[in-house]
């Protein structure tokens, strides 16, 4: 009896853990996407920026600088999103009743 309590517990455990989880992974996903609305709207006042001034330095910098945030926010939805299983998968046949 102390046992099943013990495996129900852990069992408990690992779904309020996996949920958790899961829940952190949308948090990363709604911010992740949020920062990339913001830095649309930055990319663009800098573009044109540097439509009027191309040798901008400072215009330069901040689209380099943009563009590593992009990268940053581009892996983070990435890790975030729905998991792509490595193979493709693979039809099996199951029995139609159980033994």
């Amino acid at each position: 009896m102390i046992k099943d309590d013990q495996a129900a517990q852990l069992l408990k455990s690992t779904f309020a853990h996996t949920d958790r989880l899961a829940s952190l992974g949308t948090l990363a996903a709604s911010m992740a996407h949020e920062v990339k609305n913001a830095l649309v709207s930055v990319r663009t006042f800098i573009d044109l920026l540097l439509e009027k001034d191309p040798g901008a330095e400072l215009g330069q910098l901040v689209r380099r600088e943009l563009d590593r945030i992009q990268c940053l926010v581009t892996n983070t939805l990435k890790f975030a999103g729905p998991a792509i299983p490595s193979e493709p998968w693979s039809p099996c046949t199951l029995p139609l009743t159980m033994p």
